[in-house]
């Protein structure tokens, strides 16, 4: 048998951390989920449904929330509100865990002027965890 040697023949071992069943994994954050708006494309408005994990709501600890779209330039230029609520904007609002759906009536500068066809992304922010998922606005 004939034994291969020289550089680069050496054998690379990866070594991946392993589990045992009596070992603990370290712990996972809790979620924060934003989920597609809909409809998608945004036409001419949009509901945005997102999710705040009930882990983090233990020990009575109300989560800090804010729902923002920011433009491709990462300038903010709309907070989206609470569906069903007029008035209530989703900006550093202390919201109970579970699932809600906020809307986004494709203005911007708060409604001074529609949104103009393009990239924007909505940014789910819950204390110190943040959720992106990039919306986009069609010619009309």
């Amino acid at each position: 048998m004939r034994r291969l040697q020289g550089p680069g023949l050496g054998l690379l071992l990866l070594v991946a951390p392993t589990w045992s069943v009596g070992a603990q994994r370290p712990p996972e954050r809790p979620a924060v989920v934003i989920e597609e708006p809909r409809p998608l494309p945004v036409l001419p408005a949009a509901f945005v449904p997102f999710t705040i994990d009930p882990d983090l709501c233990r020990n009575g600890h109300v989560p800090t929330v804010g729902l923002t779209v920011y433009n491709v330039l990462a300038q903010p230029v709309a907070i989206l509100r609470l569906r069903g609520r007029i008035t209530t904007t989703i900006s550093n609002t202390q919201m109970r865990c579970g699932t809600h759906v906020a809307l986004w009536d494709g203005t911007l500068d708060g409604g001074t002027r529609a949104a103009s066809p393009g990239i924007y992304y909505l940014q789910l922010t819950v204390d110190d965890r943040t959720n992106t998922r990039k919306v986009i606005v069609p010619q009309p």
